[in-house]
């Protein structure tokens, strides 16, 4: 498919310049994509690099004479990421990290972090070893100051990979070929740090670098892209210590608290980041395990499954809601946490928190709740025994499509010290363009959620009660299986819906999905001020197998509906009775 194609006009941004995701009005539009015909100019599902980072970011790889570049949240997270992506793709693989001068504890509490075997020689002190004593397999780390590889104290690496560690960008590497990877800040015009590039050669590892970003939610903020200065490569000044003491930051961190009833929060650059912080400190050699009840976001699914940066399966197990003694059999010695979401996405399952973190806390095991369906305004899992609660602040707090980040809250403990020290280590803090954005929509959240609550009930029942509509899942509905709980546990059940239709095929299915009509979008997301709606399989299990997506608990033609919060919801009543009669004409409309 050309780059003309009317199908990739068809592909705009929802939330205006900075959305975070895309209208895709038409099922040809998503199989296209999928299919690898044309890729998307605007986000997709979860994430695809926008415009704007795209050019970014090939700016600094050609200025920087390498094929590839990777912008992540902060420079010692671009750093982290490709140690741990390195580290992992080959077992018992050393780190052996040159360095001149004193090496801070800090730094070897954030190598510690690679769980990586690290020897340290400090240059020009202790003698390095002969070409012959480097491993092919060897990974080595020059900690450098300055721009210059033309002043590193090492230029050959014997046969180990070579990864320099700098506070500036180089003016080129091209002719370095020793040199295969070269971290760094990025600067704005000012010389503060705004982010951190990974500059690379290889290709397959930049690849899996690019997929891992996105897995595991590191992500630069596009606001910032404006802001960067890629001609500007001296060395920069840190502002983790400014971020932190933001306004707008201190200012949500206090709402947030004060509403789930936490002690403490700490912000992400998105929800997957803060998912995935959360699984690097809980998981351990001797305790790997994961549990998950329920079927879980597909992003949330992926990761505690299997990682890219792993490379195989990891040690998980899936129990169903409400069946505690599966759970209780499934937790052993070798158990990390148990981690679900107060709604699930899609199938709209509820947990017994009570009862669940009653076993968890009997089995000294952290339980980690996902409360972005439910808001703090529907439930707050501290109070119910939760340890660690999650959020993509991208959804109902903003509302926008414009925001991105994510959040953790906690009591204090071990546990929140540990967070704490990861964070602050990998300086994982939300942007403060991402902060500001965030704070002001945060004004009128409760008013929007009550109204998100009263909106999804409503297009819940109107599906209930079509004749075109097979099932509808949804808490709030009295014959879901999880109602009764939901009464128990939830002030409301938002407004997410997964639904399938009655005729349930092919032509049926795109003709409803294709036919929508009115103030309703087509995207995936959730959380939106407006009405939007997507085929769930499509996008979150595109390549699954139908006998795989039985296994989840749906069809692939499964349909969600994330109504908005809009105060007039009879046009969005319309248009879904629009799509619903074109594909089912009842009588005397043709």
């Amino acid at each position: 498919m050309s780059a003309t194609s009317p199908l990739l006009a068809l592909n705009q941004p929802v939330g205006g310049e900075f959305g975070i995701t895309a209208e895709l009005p038409t099922l040809e539009l998503i199989h296209s994509f999928r299919e690898g015909k044309f890729p998307l100019r605007y986000g997709y599902y979860r994430h695809v690099d926008h415009p704007k980072l795209k050019v970014l970011q090939e700016a600094l790889a050609e200025q920087c004479g390498v094929p590839h570049a990777r912008l992540f949240c902060s420079a010692h997270a671009a750093l982290y990421e490709l140690l741990r992506l390195l580290a992992h793709e080959r077992k018992g693989r050393r780190l052996i990290v040159l360095h001149s001068g004193e090496l801070t504890p800090e730094w070897h509490e954030r190598l510690a972090l690679v769980q990586a075997e690290c020897v340290f020689l400090r240059l020009a002190v202790e003698p390095l070893p002969e070409a012959s004593e480097w491993s092919r397999h060897d990974l080595l780390l020059l900690l450098h100051k300055g721009s210059d590889p033309e002043t590193l104290p090492l230029q050959e690496a014997g046969r180990g990979t070579l990864l320099v560690c700098s506070d500036a960008l180089p003016p080129s590497l091209e002719n370095h070929p020793h040199i295969k990877y070269w971290t760094a800040p990025v600067s704005d015009a000012q010389g503060a740090e705004i982010g951190g590039v990974v500059l690379g050669k290889v290709d397959r590892v930049m690849g899996e670098l690019h997929e891992l970003r996105k897995q595991r939610g590191a992500i630069f903020s596009t606001r910032l892209t404006t802001q960067a200065n890629p001609q500007n490569l001296k060395s920069v000044s840190s502002i983790s210590a400014a971020l932190t003491a933001s306004v707008a930051h201190r200012e949500i961190r206090r709402i947030f608290t004060e509403m789930d009833n936490a002690e403490d929060a700490l912000l992400y650059p998105s929800g997957m980041a803060a998912i995935t912080m959360i699984l690097d400190t809980l998981r351990t050699v001797e305790r790997p395990k994961m549990i998950m009840i329920g079927t879980l976001y597909t992003d949330t699914y992926g990761l505690l499954r299997g990682s890219v940066l792993e490379g195989t399966t990891l040690d998980w197990e899936w129990v169903g809601v409400g069946d505690l003694g599966r759970l209780e059999h499934a937790i052993d010695d070798r158990t990390a946490l148990v981690f679900t979401e107060t709604i699930t996405n899609p199938l709209g399952d509820v947990s017994d928190l009570w009862a669940v973190s009653e076993l968890t806390r009997r089995h000294r095991i952290p339980l980690v709740v996902d409360n972005t369906l439910a808001t703090p305004f529907n439930c707050q899992p501290l109070v119910c025994g939760a340890d660690l609660v999650v959020y993509s602040t991208a959804k109902h707090f903003s509302g926008s499509n414009a925001h991105r980040g994510g959040m953790v809250l906690f009591r204090e403990g071990a546990l929140a010290d540990t967070l704490r020290c990861q964070h602050r280590l990998l300086n994982m803090e939300l942007c403060e363009d991402e902060a500001s954005s965030l704070r002001g929509c945060l004004t009128d959240f409760p008013e929007r959620m009550a109204q998100f609550n009263t909106n999804g009930l409503r297009v819940a029942e109107f599906l209930c009660q079509h004749p075109a509509v097979k099932e509808v899942h949804f808490p709030g509905l009295p014959d879901h299986p999880s109602h009764a709980v939901s009464q128990r546990l939830l002030r409301g059940t938002g407004s997410v819906i997964s639904w399938t239709l009655r005729h349930d095929h092919p032509e049926s299915f795109q003709a409803v999905y294709d036919g929508l009509w009115g103030p309703i979008l087509k995207a995936p997301t959730l959380g939106s001020n407006t009405t939007l709606m997507c085929p769930y399989a499509l996008v979150a299990h595109y390549h699954a197998t139908d006998e795989e997506l039985l296994d989840l608990g749906f069809p692939r033609t499964l349909l969600r509906i994330a109504v908005g919060c809009e105060s007039n919801l009879n046009e969005v009543l319309a248009g879904l009775q629009t799509a619903l009669a074109r594909a089912f004409p009842q009588p005397g409309q043709g």
